[in-house]
């Protein structure tokens, strides 16, 4: 669990390890953590945060426009996530990303940009906290009474 909510971390692990495309939903920042494991010699794998797709059909087309290089992925794993990215690394979500790697030429390239990605994730988190204590860009549920 990572902030109270379950899941099930083995299904979610099976999931990372085997899909091309991966999509991890935070709703909260609004955004999503989508990595692209496929590559070749020349054509890297893919990561980077990036806004959430307002439907399945939008997100394919987005792929497709930053890996024109690549044919329609085979399998894609959306993976909503309430927690945090301190909770994708705890629960080794990013370790079984990493191991997708692990004995490429991509092993470290890969390992960087995942580490400026949960930074990114990490510095949202903070700035969205603050924006609820705040109330910026928050409403009330109640009010007090006068």
């Amino acid at each position: 669990m990572d902030g109270g909510f379950r899941f099930d971390l083995d299904k979610i692990k099976q999931h990372v390890r085997s899909a091309d495309v991966i999509s991890i939903h935070l709703p909260i920042l609004r955004r999503t953590i989508l990595v692209d494991t496929r590559h070749d010699y020349s054509t890297p794998p893919f990561i980077d945060l990036v806004p959430m797709a307002s439907s399945l059909e939008e997100r394919f087309a987005a792929i497709q426009t930053m890996r024109p290089d690549f044919p329609k992925p085979e399998s894609v794993t959306a993976l909503p996530w309430p927690g945090t990215a301190s909770g994708l690394i705890h629960f080794g979500v990013i370790s079984c990303i990493l191991e997708r790697f692990a004995h490429t030429i991509h092993a470290r390239p890969m390992q960087s940009k995942i580490h400026e990605v949960l930074s990114k994730v990490k510095t949202l988190e903070r700035m969205e906290g603050i924006e609820a204590i705040t109330g910026n860009g928050y409403y009330p549920i109640w009010t007090r009474g006068h």
